[in-house]
């Protein structure tokens, strides 16, 4: 089962001081969420531009896809406007890629209330002139703007109130993280705290307590 980002930090928090955090240690479960986070994005990342890759070298102008068991999802209330046009508000923020011209953040819409199942075909502002002189189809297309989602209903669908939405979750400390990457994630997170507490400097102060701070790289023995 996906986990919370803040529980996997959690965990990546306990898994490198192998104890309780102490109230002077130099990290915070906040440097964590940071960390584990930014593995978690370059995993998505990873993927993307691997398919990415592969689809240009065969001149493929396809979407890049996510299998959709390492997809968050959220269902997202519609609102029909005076112009009949219907608009779904993002409520989590969604994951955006480098050369990314399509959304690809967000993979999959279906209409969950009602026909529930039913997909919402992707288009794009520069394609809505066609579907002004478009027939009925059966079909609703939706198009990707910063704040959500515009939806047009060229189906025997009176009316759309609820959306379902598969996507690429940005990172933030309520972020689902996939099962599968939750042990990579941790390994990642501590390996690479072990790697810059190896370059800090412990000292103790009068009180016994451990001060650290962060070592420069500069050779001490050049400033006499």
């Amino acid at each position: 089962m996906a986990k919370e980002l803040k529980f996997v930090a959690q965990q990546c928090m306990n898994e490198f001081y192998q104890n309780f955090r102490g109230d002077n240690e130099f990290w915070t479960i906040e440097d964590f969420i940071d960390d584990a986070g930014d593995v978690v994005a370059g995993i998505y990342q990873a993927i993307y531009q691997q398919q990415y890759q592969e689809n240009r070298g065969i001149k493929k102008d396809e979407l890049v896809t996510f299998d959709t068991s390492i997809l968050s999802v959220q269902i997202l209330d519609v609102t029909k406007d005076e112009n009949g046009k219907y608009f779904a508000s993002i409520k989590k923020p969604i994951m955006s890629f480098a050369y990314d011209t399509k959304d690809i953040g967000i993979q999959q819409v279906f209409l969950y209330e009602p026909n529930n199942g039913f997909l919402v075909e992707r288009t794009t502002i520069s394609e809505l002139w066609q579907l002004q002189f478009a027939p009925k189809c059966n079909k609703v297309f939706g198009y990707v703007s910063s704040s959500g989602l515009t939806l047009i209903n060229k189906s025997n669908c009176l009316n759309i109130n609820k959306i379902q939405v598969y996507y690429v979750p940005e990172m933030n400390p309520n972020a689902l993280v996939p099962d599968g990457f939750i042990d990579q994630v941790i390994t990642k997170t501590v390996q690479g705290k072990r790697i810059l507490a190896d370059k800090v400097i412990v000292k103790k102060g009068l009180d016994e307590n451990q001060n650290k701070i962060l070592e420069t790289e500069i050779d001490k023995n050049q400033l006499r």
